[in-house]
């Protein structure tokens, strides 16, 4: 036993448990993120071709897509925190009057415990991760093509 009086395995097993989902959900979140941004990237090669015939030093190029990719993550870190309470709180009052309808006293079991220290680990590391990857992702020098006016 633990000292909070719970079996020590139960502990491991829901840490194990607590951890497989927040991966999952990290890597959801950062495909998510990636994609976005190498769409955003795609659309704004020709600015980047122009910066870069101009004479712009390739650390531009990389801070303009890592910039897309930290703001797209950082976005989507907000709306899916906030979202992600928003249900978590939903369902926790669902039970607590789906357990309340039977003796009409709601089951204390059901709490609404937020993890504050993990969600603001996901959602600092989110961005940052997203951020470093399109930099490291990102082609220094273009090639330069010809471009016609329209």
């Amino acid at each position: 036993m633990s000292a909070g009086g719970t079996p020590s395995g139960f502990d491991r097993a829901n840490n194990v448990l607590r951890l497989s989902v927040a991966g999952g959900a990290g890597l959801i979140a950062l495909a998510a993120a990636w994609i976005a941004s190498a769409l955003a990237a795609t659309e704004s090669r020709p600015d980047l071709a122009t910066l870069t015939a101009v004479g712009a030093p390739p650390r531009t190029r990389k801070k303009i897509v890592a910039a897309q990719a930290g703001t797209i993550a950082a976005i989507g870190a907000g709306v899916g925190t906030a979202s992600g309470l928003a249900l978590g709180a939903a369902l926790v009052e669902f039970q607590r009057a789906q357990s309340a309808q039977w003796d009409g006293n709601p089951d204390p079991a059901w709490g609404f415990d937020i993890p504050w220290l993990w969600i603001a680990a996901f959602a600092v590391a989110l961005p940052l991760v997203a951020v470093a990857s399109a930099w490291l992702a990102t082609r220094g020098r273009e090639t330069l093509t010809g471009r016609k006016a329209n």
